[in-house]
């Protein structure tokens, strides 16, 4: 986890001070050899371990039904998240499957880089409490009201911005990209708490389980996809929102049903905090424009990160200092 952060913290800049720059899209090309190549340095500075090249059968066979249904939800999932785009690119023409394409690309890159090393650490560090349930119980709903907390302020803050990142990363010509980037950014506040919740089940040894479940929520995942048959851009992705919300509720109740935990206890914090700033970027939105518009993301956004900033100070001050003790710990 440590050695995902500084690699992301040091990539990250780097990449934003390109693309201030004018490098454009070679900024996240950058951005992505320097993260990965930190990450593997890392890896052999900060572990004893190394590769070698022996194989066990007997390890395969162990491995192999956690291994092959975990392998299984995850191919689900890349095949129906292609189908999309391939239905894209035949009812529409290939500029409208280019703007979708790298308005999905760059909100994956936001999102995926906000939560990826909390799931890397939290799938051990529960693996390792599975036999104690309070302990089991409770580590999960404070990392998943922590990933709340960073999805919420991250995604608000990529729609405040959205216009300025997109041309500024990729040039006045995407600006068709900014609204889907906008509407995919909103489902992606779900996203990141769907991931903990597949995490914390996997962690429970639910494999099985959790492929059922996988596949219900790719199918609901594909409902959008009538949308786009009837050539309607606009309700597709405005239905992606409604399916990410719905898909977010049956992770939820999976949970309840395999680990027992409370439908509204996993949902409270994250319904509070969209409340919170949804409310917060409906006023920015109506009550302060900015003729510059680069100007005006940033008062937006300076606004935006004190406003939200007091009410989580003032309300979950507590479930802070908590994970940040849990992280020392480790």
């Amino acid at each position: 986890s440590i050695r995902s952060l500084v690699a992301q913290l040091l990539s990250g800049t780097l990449a934003t001070v390109l693309a201030f720059l004018g490098y454009g899209i070679y900024a996240l090309v950058v951005h992505h050899i320097v993260i990965n190549t930190l990450r593997t340095m890392l890896l052999w500075r900060m572990s004893n371990w190394r590769p070698k090249l022996e194989f066990s059968w007997e390890e395969a066979r162990n491995l192999w039904g956690f291994a092959s249904y975990s392998f299984s939800s995850i191919a689900v999932n890349k095949i129906f998240n292609a189908s999309q785009s391939l239905i894209i690119g035949k009812v529409f023409n290939a500029e409208i499957l280019g703007y979708f394409a790298r308005a999905q690309s760059f909100s994956q890159l936001i999102v995926q880089n906000s939560s990826n090393s909390i799931r890397t650490l939290l799938f051990p560090a529960l693996s390792s409490i599975q036999d104690d349930q309070e302990r089991f119980l409770r580590g999960y709903l404070i990392v998943s009201e922590i990933v709340a907390i960073l999805s919420v302020v991250l995604c608000s803050l990529s729609i405040i911005n959205a216009e300025v990142l997109v041309i500024g990363l990729f040039g006045a010509k995407w600006a068709p990209v900014v609204p889907i980037f906008m509407w995919l950014m909103i489902k992606s506040i779900v996203v990141p708490n769907n991931g903990v919740i597949i995490t914390t089940i996997l962690a429970k040894g639910y494999a099985k389980e959790n492929f059922n479940y996988v596949v219900i929520k790719q199918i609901i995942g594909m409902l959008p996809v009538i949308y786009l048959l009837f050539g309607d851009l606009d309700s597709f992705l405005h239905s992606l929102v409604a399916a990410g919300i719905i898909i977010l509720a049956v992770s939820y109740f999976s949970a309840y049903k395999l680990l027992q935990i409370s439908f509204w206890e996993q949902l409270k914090p994250l319904l509070i905090l969209v409340g919170i700033s949804a409310l917060i970027l409906f006023l920015l939105q109506n009550y302060l424009t900015l003729e510059n518009s680069v100007l005006n993301a940033l008062v937006k956004s300076a606004i935006y990160v004190l406003c939200m900033g007091g009410f989580l100070w003032l309300n979950h001050k507590n479930i802070i200092k908590e994970a940040a003790g849990m992280v020392r710990s480790k």
